[in-house]
């Protein structure tokens, strides 16, 4: 993933590349906390 503190680009564009950023980090926080819930109840 791109650090988006470090873009250059109008804000629309920097805000763009935050949200995406974001979005990747919860769906990643998302799965590995579904795969602990699987695993505690295996």
């Amino acid at each position: 993933m791109p650090d988006p503190a470090k873009l250059r680009g109008s804000e629309e564009e920097v805000m763009d590349i935050f949200r995406e950023t974001r979005e990747k980090v919860r769906q990643r926080v998302e799965f590995v906390l579904e795969q602990v819930a699987y695993e505690a109840a295996v």
